[in-house]
């Protein structure tokens, strides 16, 4: 890029954020250096970081899930705020990240007593939260009041109450190893290790990158069809039909190298579950934009758009995950 074509740019960006403004509009880092080189750097430091809290696994993925939930739950009200809407961030927030730590408490902790506290928490502050929101509605008028409460509430459920269901992938899935370790008379393979866990995780996020890198490649290459042109015109069914295939291809591999606890088919059906519902809060995160429109979800990370945009299909994904895990326990063993 030479020196003209670079000015221009950061004059380009400097002009959207004039117009915009943050946490729309474009960050002083990449005013600074351009968006390339912005995306980068942030990614050589940003990939590393959630790397290790998978890898620590227990309360390292507590903390990742806890900073995505932040992330998207601001971002989620300051869309709502710009279509005049008045959510109250704070109790939001806070009542998602105290239903976080509870659900981790309750995979993670041993003692009866810790469990059953944890459970109590679980059931508790998501009925604290739905009363307190709907008496904070009151202070304001009938229309604003209305909005505020539904914006409040649909934040917490879609954001921290979703992406929870990480934290119930552990104690599932240790549970699935450990029979398997036992039905065959061995310990856990040493690829794995005690962070089996983690590095399944990680092949969740690993099927979510193949998924996006399957859609976008063979969208641009033979995509003529629309998926949903209202939502999202740039998405077409045969990017949709090459993400979804890949995803399944990608994780069934994996499955099969990494995973002898689990059955091939268990691969099949986690990348069908990836490939299906990861675009699916990909389109669901793309109408709420347009819905309120702005282009990314915020300029949170630099480079890359909002956490909301990074992370939009894994609110999708893992519940769904999480389902077919339990099931899988509860009838297969």
């Amino acid at each position: 890029m030479s020196e003209g074509s670079s000015m221009e740019s950061n004059q380009t960006l400097a002009e959207v954020q004039e117009k915009g403004g943050w946490p729309h509009g474009p960050s002083k880092l990449e005013l600074r250096l351009g968006n390339d080189l912005t995306r980068v750097l942030v990614a050589l430091i940003g990939i590393p970081v959630v790397l290790g809290l998978l890898y620590l696994g227990g309360w390292g993925l507590t903390l990742l899930v806890i900073g995505i939930s932040i992330g998207a739950m601001l971002e989620f009200y300051w869309m709502l705020e710009k279509r005049g809407a008045k959510p109250l961030k704070t109790l939001g927030i806070v009542a998602g990240v105290g239903f976080i730590c509870a659900a981790s408490g309750l995979c993670q902790l041993e003692s009866q007593w810790s469990i059953r506290v944890s459970i109590f928490l679980v059931i508790t502050i998501p009925i604290v939260f739905i009363l307190s929101t709907l008496v904070g509605g009151f202070r304001l008028p009938d229309k604003e009041g209305l909005s505020s409460v539904i914006s409040t509430i649909m934040g917490f459920f879609y954001m921290p109450f979703l992406i929870a269901t990480l934290l119930g992938t552990m104690p599932v899935i240790e549970r699935i190893f450990l029979q398997w370790s036992i039905d065959v008379h061995r310990t856990l393979p040493l690829p794995l290790g005690s962070h089996y866990v983690s590095v399944f995780i990680v092949m969740l996020f690993a099927g979510i990158w193949i998924c996006d890198s399957g859609t976008y490649f063979a969208g641009r290459a033979f995509g003529k069809h629309k998926l949903f042109e209202r939502v999202s015109p740039k998405k077409t069914w045969e990017g949709a039909i090459a993400g979804a295939g890949s995803a399944i291809i990608g994780v069934t591999l994996i499955t099969i190298w990494l995973f002898p606890q689990l059955r091939w088919y268990d691969g099949v059906i986690i990348g069908a579950i990836i490939g299906v519902m990861g675009q699916t809060g990909d389109l669901v995160e793309s109408h709420l934009k347009r819905a309120c429109g702005v282009k990314d979800s915020s300029q949170i990370i630099p480079g890359h758009g909002g956490v909301l945009d990074r992370f939009d299909s894994l609110l999708f994904v893992g519940p769904a995950v999480f389902l077919y895990l339990y099931s899988r326990m509860l009838f297969v063993g």
